[in-house]
């Protein structure tokens, strides 16, 4: 369990370096007991292949994506997300395009949604390479009032692009320094429990493509 020392400290690094969720929600719930790296036995083990699970509690979380255009050039992203399990943590990269046209991040939006209750909330926009970083994370305290199991909007994002063009398409991606894709399932209660959550992922009502299991190998013909 974190002491208020522990726990101020963390936060202090964290806002300080809103950076990187990942490092952060690493730091802060001492990472998915999927990833030791020592068996149950206790021994080390080197000789196996890590396994990915994509959502080892209930049904498949899923991120929501849809876009709305509010003008010529200017759309409003609606951000949202279905989870059947108690979330402490989201990281959210996305990246925008619009043809060959700039697509500038304005604003994004958390009053009023799932998370607006949550103490860390923060949006990097980087408008120079069309990215956005969403990161939430509860509260670095056993206390935290987490992310209930539900479905609705957790962010609304709005932008707009200079000229006339292509409407604007939507993607999750990756961001420096270390941010992905990401839930995080936490028992505040319970230390040793900690899950890593990989969603699926839907832009304008279509599947986007799933993230692979790294322990599989494509098969030789």
């Amino acid at each position: 369990m974190l002491n208020s020392k522990s726990n101020n400290t963390l936060l202090n690094v964290g806002l300080a370096s809103v950076l990187c969720l990942g490092v952060l929600l690493t730091s802060a719930i001492s990472v998915s007991s999927q990833d030791s790296t020592k068996s149950r036995s206790g021994s080390t083990a080197t000789d196996k292949p890590e396994v990915v699970t994509l959502d080892a509690l209930g049904e498949r979380d899923t991120l929501v994506v849809n876009v709305e255009s509010i003008g010529e050039s200017s759309w409003k992203v609606d951000v949202s997300c279905f989870n059947d399990e108690d979330l402490f943590g989201l990281s959210i990269p996305l990246k925008f395009t619009s043809g060959l046209r700039k697509v500038y991040i304005d604003s994004t939006i958390f009053t009023g949604g799932r998370v607006d209750h949550f103490q860390v909330k923060f949006a990097r926009a980087d408008s120079a390479i069309q990215r956005l970083t969403i990161g939430l994370i509860a509260a670095l305290s056993p206390n935290a009032k987490i992310l209930e199991p539900g479905d609705g909007s957790i962010a609304t994002v709005y932008l707009h692009a200079e000229g006339q063009g292509k409407g604007l398409l939507v993607d999750t991606t990756t961001t420096a320094p270390q941010n992905s894709l990401l839930f995080i399932y936490s028992d505040m209660k319970d230390g040793n429990l900690q899950l890593k959550i990989y969603p699926e992922v839907l832009i304008n009502g279509e599947l986007a493509v799933k993230p692979k299991d790294k322990s599989s190998k494509k098969s030789k013909k």
